[in-house]
């Protein structure tokens, strides 16, 4: 776990410092290769993906982190298991016009208690995507 969770942060560090995403990239593949019954290194993929607009990829990334929910698995980014990995397969799901599919989403993440700031970003980015 502790070699998975260096591999991650890496990746994360690389990232905010603004190296090359192909640096990024690939140490976040390189911690999801590791513990591929992880979520978090395929959701900031998703995440980052999906700020590039490759929208393709990216709800890739957030179908495949969506396998990984409710496992029992200890010592986990208990939030992106709780509603981050639903809210941008919801995200991807919608730039890329799968309607039916979001809306089940959408539907999952109403049930789901999440804090004031993170519905009202939820709110915000519907209608920027929608608009």
């Amino acid at each position: 776990m502790e070699i998975y969770h260096s591999l991650l942060y890496i990746a994360l560090c690389q990232q905010h410092l603004g190296y090359d995403p192909e640096i990024f990239i690939q140490s976040f593949s390189r911690a999801h290769v590791y513990r591929p019954s992880r979520a978090e290194a395929l959701y900031e993929l998703a995440r980052y993906y999906n700020k590039i607009g490759n929208h393709i990829v990216a709800y890739l990334c957030a179908e495949k982190t969506m396998q990984f929910l409710n496992q029992g698995i200890s010592f986990v980014e208990a939030w992106i298991h709780d509603w981050g990995a639903r809210l941008y397969f919801f995200l991807t799901s919608l730039n890329l016009r799968y309607y039916d599919q979001s809306y089940a989403i959408l539907e999952e993440l109403s049930s789901i208690k999440i804090y004031r700031k993170q519905y009202a970003m939820i709110l915000n980015w519907i209608s920027t995507i929608i608009s």
